[in-house]
């Protein structure tokens, strides 16, 4: 998601924070919420490995099964709906160009450890280690057992793209897609209604506007996963005392930004359904350290 998700000794752990399928009084959750869903590593562990490559999701896959990896897509020159955060390959890899005007031979010859550090450009581990950009098809056959969350980005024909991706690698049932875009959102919607979505801008702010009116009573959603800046609720002129009221109604909340053990911690104690960390390794730590298994 964008700015608006080592290993440890017991590779496999079972985190109680988790999306759970909508009330009896909702409309029936849609297939992706069949499983129980964990701990969301976002863009994969953009502070953990070089972000959204494939050979990133299947160490996060291996080390944390239950992990859900949130990523984001754009579009090749040639066509081919690619996972990368930014419109330019300048910051993660070897190269320079946009997207867009790249071919997908000419982007999955990039190293996309290259520019990865931890320590602010001391050392660069990750580079000639074989991380690479991957495509949207690719991704979801490697890991045929694993959850994604996949943000459309800002691009004509992205949302199209994507979609036919998800269908073609048949994975409808284990992806939500999300984008700031309203519009883009109402293409995958009508492209591929069982697609599981999350709230956009235009829809929060519509729930919103429900909630503090009269007929919240009577709302029924219209997404399926609330996804939230959780260091700027300010922006949704939003508080925490609103997040009891949205659950009740069958939302699941997701925030993201959570980066820290302090707010970890602060994210589980307030009982929200999950989180986007840019340090699975530390969250799983920190959720082993409170036996939450």
């Amino acid at each position: 998601m964008t700015e608006l998700y080592a290993k440890i000794i017991c590779s496999t752990i079972t985190i109680s924070i988790a999306f759970s399928a909508a009330p009896a009084t909702s409309e029936p959750a849609k297939p992706f919420f069949s499983k129980s869903i964990q701990f969301c590593a976002h863009r994969c562990g953009a502070k953990w490995r070089p972000e959204s490559t494939l050979k990133t999701f299947q160490e996060a896959a291996t080390t944390w099964p239950d992990i859900m990896i949130e990523c984001d897509a754009r579009v090749t020159k040639d066509g081919v709906a690619v996972l990368i955060h930014d419109a330019t390959v300048n910051r993660t890899t070897n190269g320079k160009g946009k997207v867009a005007d790249l071919t997908l031979a000419e982007i999955q010859a990039l190293d996309a450890g290259y520019r990865f550090t931890t320590d602010r450009g001391k050392t660069f581990p990750y580079r000639g280690k074989g991380y690479q950009i991957t495509t949207v098809v690719e991704a979801l056959k490697a890991l045929p057992d694993s959850h994604f969350m996949i943000e459309i980005k800002d691009q004509p024909g992205c949302a199209e793209a994507l979609v036919k991706a998800i269908q073609d690698a048949k994975a409808e049932d284990r992806v939500i897609v999300a984008s700031f875009k309203h519009e883009y959102m109402n293409i995958a919607e009508d492209l591929a209604p069982e697609i599981a979505q999350c709230y956009d801008r235009v829809s929060i702010r519509e729930m919103l506007q429900v909630m503090r009116g009269e007929d919240w009573n009577a709302y029924k959603p219209t997404d399926d996963l609330l996804i939230l800046n959780y260091n700027n609720l300010d922006a949704y002129t939003m508080t925490k005392a609103d997040f009891p009221k949205i659950q009740a109604k069958g939302i699941p909340i997701c925030v993201y930004n959570i980066d820290t053990v302090e707010k970890m911690n602060e994210v589980l104690d307030l009982g929200l359904d999950s989180m986007l960390t840019n340090r699975p390794d530390l969250l799983a730590q920190v959720l082993s350290d409170r036996r939450l298994r």
